[in-house]
C-alpha cells in the first residue's frame, strides 16, 4: 500500500510486470524505449463501444511494468478546474477514457 501523502513521483521503487519490487533512480521517468507486454482488460471493440473506427481508447502493460493509457486528449479542456492538487507538466497530458474500459481492466491489474 502506498502511503497517501507520498508523491508517486517520488516513489524510489516500482511494481515490474512479474509483481516484484525494483529500484529506481530518482523520480519516475516514461521509459519510451521498453514494448508493449499485454492489453489490459477488453478492447473497445470486445465491449461493444467503437463505431470500427482507428482511435479507440486503450490500456496496456509495458514491458517494464508500466501502464500506457490511450485516450482523448482533454487537457486543455480540463486546464481552469483541475483540483488543486493535480498538477500537469508540459510534456503531459490529461487522458480520458471510458468508465467502463477502466473496469474491464480491473481484474487484469495485480493488487500492490
Amino acid at each position: 500500500m502506498i502511503d497517501s501523502d507520498v508523491d508517486p513521483c517520488d516513489i524510489k521503487a516500482a511494481l515490474n510486470h512479474a509483481g516484484e519490487w525494483v529500484p529506481m533512480n530518482g523520480p519516475w521517468e516514461a521509459d519510451a524505449g521498453t514494448g508493449f507486454l499485454r492489453r489490459l482488460g477488453r478492447s473497445m471493440k470486445e465491449l461493444g463501444e467503437t463505431a470500427n473506427t482507428d482511435g479507440c481508447p486503450d490500456i496496456w502493460e509495458l514491458e517494464n511494468g508500466d501502464i500506457a493509457v490511450v485516450g482523448r486528449d482533454v487537457t486543455a479542456a480540463y486546464a481552469g478546474r483541475l483540483p488543486a492538487d493535480v498538477t500537469i507538466r508540459s510534456d503531459e497530458r490529461l487522458v480520458m477514457i471510458p468508465r467502463r474500459l477502466l473496469a474491464s481492466a480491473k481484474p487484469d491489474i495485480p493488487d500492490a
